[in-house]
Protein backbone atom coordinates (compact mmCIF):
# COMPACT_ATOMS: atom_id res chain seq x y z
CA UNK A 1 0.00 0.00 0.00
CA UNK A 2 2.71 2.85 0.71
CA UNK A 3 4.51 1.18 -2.58
CA UNK A 4 1.49 2.76 -4.49
CA UNK A 5 1.06 6.03 -2.03
CA UNK A 6 5.08 6.63 -3.08
CA UNK A 7 4.48 6.63 -6.75
CA UNK A 8 1.16 8.68 -7.26
CA UNK A 9 2.89 11.49 -4.89
CA UNK A 10 5.30 11.33 -7.73
CA UNK A 11 2.95 11.52 -10.36
CA UNK A 12 1.52 14.78 -8.55
CA UNK A 13 4.59 16.22 -8.16
CA UNK A 14 5.44 15.92 -11.99
CA UNK A 15 2.28 17.70 -12.58
CA UNK A 16 2.85 20.20 -9.94
CA UNK A 17 3.55 23.73 -11.17
CA UNK A 18 7.21 24.11 -10.35
CA UNK A 19 8.46 26.25 -13.62
CA UNK A 20 10.31 24.30 -15.96
CA UNK A 21 13.97 26.43 -16.93
CA UNK A 22 15.58 25.92 -20.06
CA UNK A 23 18.72 23.78 -19.94
CA UNK A 24 22.30 24.78 -21.57
CA UNK A 25 23.19 22.55 -24.75
CA UNK A 26 26.51 22.05 -22.68
CA UNK A 27 24.53 19.68 -20.17
CA UNK A 28 23.99 17.23 -22.75
CA UNK A 29 20.14 17.41 -21.26
CA UNK A 30 17.20 18.00 -22.38
CA UNK A 31 13.99 18.91 -20.86
CA UNK A 32 12.49 15.32 -21.69
CA UNK A 33 15.59 13.88 -20.08
CA UNK A 34 15.13 15.48 -17.20
CA UNK A 35 11.61 14.66 -17.00
CA UNK A 36 12.25 10.83 -17.21
CA UNK A 37 14.79 10.85 -14.90
CA UNK A 38 11.88 12.14 -12.35
CA UNK A 39 13.50 15.71 -11.70
CA UNK A 40 10.67 18.24 -10.29
CA UNK A 41 12.63 21.07 -10.91
CA UNK A 42 16.16 22.33 -11.85
CA UNK A 43 17.75 25.35 -12.11
CA UNK A 44 21.31 26.18 -13.78
CA UNK A 45 23.08 28.80 -11.43
CA UNK A 46 26.86 30.09 -12.47
CA UNK A 47 26.96 27.24 -15.61
CA UNK A 48 26.19 24.10 -13.02
CA UNK A 49 23.15 22.49 -13.33
CA UNK A 50 20.74 21.74 -10.24
CA UNK A 51 18.00 19.29 -10.15
CA UNK A 52 15.27 18.02 -7.62
CA UNK A 53 14.40 14.63 -7.20
CA UNK A 54 12.06 12.60 -4.99
CA UNK A 55 13.10 10.34 -2.38
CA UNK A 56 10.92 7.66 -0.49
CA UNK A 57 8.46 9.21 2.11
CA UNK A 58 8.26 12.66 0.84
CA UNK A 59 11.78 13.39 0.90
CA UNK A 60 13.81 15.56 -1.54
CA UNK A 61 17.22 15.09 -2.92
CA UNK A 62 19.00 18.01 -4.66
CA UNK A 63 21.90 17.13 -6.98
CA UNK A 64 24.67 19.33 -8.06
CA UNK A 65 26.54 19.61 -11.24
CA UNK A 66 24.22 17.43 -12.99
CA UNK A 67 25.42 16.18 -16.15
CA UNK A 68 23.96 13.08 -19.02
CA UNK A 69 25.90 10.43 -16.63
CA UNK A 70 24.99 11.69 -13.26
CA UNK A 71 25.71 14.11 -10.57
CA UNK A 72 28.47 15.86 -8.75
CA UNK A 73 26.94 15.95 -5.20
CA UNK A 74 24.33 16.33 -3.47
CA UNK A 75 21.80 17.54 -0.60
CA UNK A 76 18.98 15.55 1.91
CA UNK A 77 15.92 17.41 2.42
CA UNK A 78 12.93 16.53 4.46
CA UNK A 79 10.75 17.45 2.21
CA UNK A 80 10.47 18.12 -1.51
CA UNK A 81 8.77 21.41 -1.30
CA UNK A 82 11.72 22.34 0.87
CA UNK A 83 14.46 21.48 -1.69
CA UNK A 84 12.30 23.41 -4.46
CA UNK A 85 12.61 26.11 -2.35
CA UNK A 86 15.78 26.10 -1.65
CA UNK A 87 17.14 26.34 -4.70
CA UNK A 88 14.69 28.81 -5.66
CA UNK A 89 16.56 30.89 -3.08
CA UNK A 90 19.92 29.80 -3.92
CA UNK A 91 22.08 32.55 -5.91
CA UNK A 92 25.66 30.61 -6.63
CA UNK A 93 28.39 29.06 -4.80
CA UNK A 94 29.52 33.21 -3.95
CA UNK A 95 26.27 33.60 -2.44
CA UNK A 96 24.42 31.63 0.72
CA UNK A 97 25.19 28.04 0.98
CA UNK A 98 21.17 26.32 0.44
CA UNK A 99 19.27 26.59 3.48
CA UNK A 100 17.35 23.84 5.53
CA UNK A 101 18.93 20.47 4.57
CA UNK A 102 19.81 17.74 6.56
CA UNK A 103 22.50 16.06 4.94
CA UNK A 104 25.51 17.00 2.74
CA UNK A 105 26.72 14.18 0.94
CA UNK A 106 30.16 14.73 -0.07
CA UNK A 107 31.01 17.01 3.37
CA UNK A 108 29.49 14.06 5.61
CA UNK A 109 27.63 16.99 7.67
CA UNK A 110 24.16 16.34 9.22
CA UNK A 111 21.52 18.99 10.68
CA UNK A 112 18.68 17.96 12.91
CA UNK A 113 15.55 19.67 10.97
CA UNK A 114 17.85 21.62 8.70
CA UNK A 115 18.92 23.96 11.37
CA UNK A 116 22.45 24.48 11.66
CA UNK A 117 22.95 25.17 15.27
CA UNK A 118 22.53 21.35 15.38
CA UNK A 119 25.09 20.65 13.07
CA UNK A 120 27.32 17.56 13.30
CA UNK A 121 29.85 15.17 11.18
CA UNK A 122 28.95 11.90 10.71
CA UNK A 123 30.39 9.44 7.46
Amino acid sequence: MCYNLFFITIKQLMTNSYPISPISEKFGLTIEDMQLNDYVFWKEVNDILYAIVPMTFGKGRLLVDCTRTGYEDFYCFPTIERAVQSLMNFQGLDGEEFQDWHRHFKTGRRRENGDPSTEYINF
